[in-house]
C-alpha cells in the first residue's frame, strides 16, 4: 500500500458499503469498518489509534 510505505506509522481507517476485507487483505495498523458502522467502535479505534502516537 502507498500510504504504509510513503508514511510507516499512520494509522488507517479503510470503510466500504460495497467490499468486505479480510484482515489478510489490509496493511498492519489497518481498521475496516463496513458501512454502515457503528459510531462506538469507530470513535473507540480513532481512541486506539491516537493513544498509540
Amino acid at each position: 500500500m502507498l500510504i504504509r510505505d510513503r508514511w510507516p506509522p499512520l494509522e488507517i481507517i479503510i470503510t466500504s458499503g460495497h467490499f468486505r476485507l479480510d484482515d489478510s487483505d489490509i496493511p498492519a495498523r489497518t481498521v475496516f469498518f463496513l458501512k454502515p458502522y457503528d459510531h462506538e467502535q469507530v470513535v473507540a479505534a480513532l481512541r486506539r489509534m491516537s493513544a498509540s502516537m
